[in-house]
């Protein structure tokens, strides 16, 4: 939201306002923010992977953490027993509900 030249447009090319924290990528340097409900979305909270540093200064495209990688920020054991029946959305909106652990 805060980049000058590549933001959330309207069709009509106005900047979409929105949350400080919307669209935003997570940081390799800080604690992560706690998962949303919607983790496996681009738009809600910040949860978009904090990406690599390319060659022209730019980052790597932007994506939601992956399955695993939704785990491993609230230290959740990957050996986990999970429904089987369970849906990776059903899942990642249950991390999204679940209090973070303390470090």
């Amino acid at each position: 939201m805060k980049n000058e030249v590549y933001y959330p447009k309207k069709d009509n090319g106005d900047r979409i306002k929105g949350f400080h924290n919307t669209y935003k990528r997570m940081n390799w340097d800080k604690p992560a923010t706690a998962r949303t409900t919607y983790n496996g979305s681009v738009s809600p909270h910040n949860n978009v992977h904090p990406g690599r540093g390319l060659k022209d200064g730019t980052y790597s495209n932007p994506r939601v953490l992956s399955f695993l990688e939704t785990f491993i920020v609230p230290m959740i054991p990957e050996n986990i027993n999970l429904p089987d029946d369970a849906s990776d959305t059903f899942i990642r909106t249950i991390i999204g509900e679940a209090i973070p652990l303390s470090c």
